[in-house]
């Protein structure tokens, strides 16, 4: 019997969402409940501030005094309500100062939240257990035919399923053990701001930052787990219906981990399944899932894949490897590339290597606008061949030479278009801007326009040229990479045009962009010379950069 289309993994996958939807309400809860918790312990830093903090400086005396008896037995009382009385650090028992008592109080905020945590967690991960259980027995149920009669989960299973470890800790022992490094870390917070005479405004912020720490573990927590009963809920389910071997499935995208990309098509026996080992989560955030393995004739015919040029959905075949995906990506970006240059090598890791000293990560590549592609090799090409003095330096600094390469938008400021790194270089453009050649071209018109760019007519090619004028530069500079050594070099350009024009600073200077004078150290100046100069319609500065390239490459 043929398995139709990719029944297995899309129901697998579904799965796997639909767990990770189910969660969402719970962490929800769980930022809310730390969220409070952090304003209750500002508030009661702030309170602390206002009574033993003056003029910048503590009461020392005060804050070491014996705690009042009726503070002390108000917080045991609290502590024994909650139920953390047996949990209690021996450090805190007994006769506290106001400074101890405070750390006691910020150690019981703290394990309130592993204790609301916990009890949130454990509904939604039993939620996910019953869930996946069931509704796995029900595809398999669906896709087999009519099952024998299987077992139900009872409370019992569940909860001995939740008591199981991951990494060498249940998702509850995790939990008590964030909380404990929350504790230790305000209390190190209050700490420093006693020592250093600290204001209540960097105290408090210090305390949010910890807060924050703490909650982004948890979230973390709350998806890996989510991921890790869901999956073993599955194997329980396979075990059930008489399933005897699975597979490992990788999601096929750019966010995969080496390892799971690694595990992708794998098959196992379910006598060996091991969470963590061949079964997700192999980490955190992990994505990856299993399905039944039934043999040659219910191979799956296709499986889904994810496009990196336009995020959508695709589907490829059902033998295929994440690794032979992998190199399906990037033989597609090498011969969209080889219609403009020449290809020397590609690597196992994508990099796609020039005859000219310049390599392209393919995959950070593969949603630039195909015209921008061949745009900026084609420049990169012209540049690196008339200059063999850049192309070898390049390469003494890199094997790679100059890496050429795309930044997703979130890792670059929303108004940069492209940034240039020293060393190794590298050239990185913002897909923001280079998915579109319209797009980018009318920003770059508009910069121009007011005056923020130089003059320039091709307007696809222009942060490029800026982006390789730093390259330039850093080249001139690679002996003495200062910011008064780029002065220099900023001045001799204004020099050469002052010469030529036969005019003054001042009348040169009202000719650079807005952009090249918005730095003190001259680099901005320098590359926007470069790009003037190769974008069309150059300047005095443009002509000037001209001669004096002329100068110092030879």
């Amino acid at each position: 019997m043929a398995s139709s289309k990719d029944y297995w993994e899309k129901r697998a996958i579904e799965r796997l969402t639909r767990a990770e939807v189910r969660s969402e309400p719970y962490l929800k809860k769980i930022y809310g409940i730390y969220t409070s918790a952090q304003k209750q312990t500002v508030q009661d830093i702030q309170h602390l501030y206002r009574i033993y903090y003056a003029e910048n400086k503590w009461d020392t005396a005060a804050l070491n005094a014996i705690a009042p008896s009726g503070d002390l037995v108000k917080f045991y009382n609290q502590l024994r309500a909650a139920g953390l009385e047996k949990r209690l650090p021996e450090r805190f028992n007994g006769r506290l100062s106001r400074l101890e008592l405070l750390n006691a109080q910020l150690w019981m905020e703290s394990k309130k939240v592993a204790q609301k945590q916990n009890e949130v967690e454990t509904q939604a991960h039993s939620a996910t257990i019953k869930d996946s259980y069931y509704r796995s027995i029900y595809d398999s149920a669906k896709k087999l035919g009519a099952t024998e009669a299987f077992s139900t989960l009872d409370d019992k299973t569940v909860n001995k399923i939740l008591k199981t470890k991951f990494a060498g800790a249940n998702y509850s022992e995790r939990i008590w053990k964030n909380t404990d490094k929350l504790a230790d870390s305000l209390q190190e917070v209050i700490g420093k701001a006693v020592a250093l005479g600290q204001s209540p405004e960097v105290t408090a912020r210090m305390i949010r930052e910890r807060f924050g720490v703490s909650q982004y573990a948890a979230m973390r927590l709350v998806r890996t787990e989510t991921s890790y009963f869901e999956n073993l809920a599955t194997v329980e389910s396979y075990k059930e219906v008489g399933i005897e071997k699975f597979q490992f499935i990788a999601t096929l995208d750019m966010r995969t981990s080496d390892i799971c990309r690694s595990m992708d098509k794998r098959i196992f026996s379910l006598k060996e399944a091991k969470v963590g080992e061949n079964v997700p989560p192999l980490h955190p955030w992990c994505r990856s899932t299993i399905t039944p393995y039934l043999g040659k004739e219910y191979k799956v015919n296709e499986r889904i894949a994810r496009d990196p040029s336009n995020d959508k959905n695709y589907y490829v075949q059902g033998d295929m490897t994440y690794a032979n995906w992998h190199k399906s990506l990037v033989d597609r970006f090498a011969n969209k590339l080889n219609h403009s240059v020449t290809i020397t090598g590609v690597s196992r890791d994508g990099m796609v290597a020039t005859d000219f000293g310049a390599t392209f990560d393919a995959f950070s590549m593969l949603d630039v606008d195909d015209a921008l592609v061949d745009e900026i090799a084609k420049n990169a090409e012209t540049l690196m061949n008339a200059h063999p003095e850049l192309q070898a330096w390049a390469k003494s600094q890199s094997k790679d030479g100059l890496v050429i390469r795309g930044s997703k938008p979130s890792s670059m400021r929303y108004e940069t278009i492209a940034s240039t790194r020293r060393q190794p270089p590298i050239i990185s453009l913002n897909k923001r801007y280079y998915k579109s050649a319209k797009k980018l071209s009318s920003d770059v018109f508009k910069g121009v326009r007011s005056g923020h760019f130089m003059p320039a007519t091709n307007y696809k090619g222009y942060t490029f040229y800026h982006e390789f004028g730093h390259f330039v530069e850093n080249y001139l500079l690679r002996r003495n990479n200062t910011d008064t050594a780029a002065r220099r070099i900023m001045n001799d350009i204004i020099d050469i045009a002052v010469r030529q024009t036969k005019t003054d600073r001042k009348t040169v200077m009202a000719q650079a962009s807005k952009y090249a004078t918005s730095k003190e150290h001259g680099r901005e100046f320098f590359a926007e010379a470069f790009a003037n100069l190769y974008s069309g319609r150059p300047n005095a500065i443009g002509k000037a950069m001209k001669t004096y390239l002329e100068q110092e490459l030879k």
